[in-house]
């Protein structure tokens, strides 16, 4: 399993409705791959450090369809076009979720 994870903020300019609508139509666009496993938007609730309002987080089953979710036209449309432009920062990371941790792994990216 792949798990691939953004976090983001919004633009200090993009109002309480604009957010609302943009992560409505994030939902939309994302249910529209049957390849993705499992996915889920939700605000950050932690207490701890506010840096990221959001998080969405995407299952894959195998390398490949993060890939083919990556370069569809569809994916690079949305974001450049509706979400980027009204972020302020992202952070994005996607990794094998379901592998147990050994240390050997550590400092070997894929």
């Amino acid at each position: 399993m792949i798990r691939h994870i953004v976090i983001f903020t919004f633009k200090d300019d993009v109002t309480s409705v604009e957010k609302k609508t943009i992560l409505g139509s994030l939902a939309k666009f994302l249910a529209n791959f049957n390849f993705i496993k499992v996915w889920t938007i939700q605000p950050n609730i932690s207490a701890h450090d506010k840096t990221f309002e959001y998080v969405v987080a995407l299952d894959f089953e195998a390398r490949e369809d993060l890939e083919r979710y990556f370069s569809s036209e569809e994916h690079l449309t949305f974001a450049k076009g509706v979400i980027r432009p009204r972020l302020s920062q992202r952070a994005v990371i996607s990794f094998t979720s379901d592998a147990p941790y050994q240390e050997t792994d550590v400092g070997q990216p894929a």
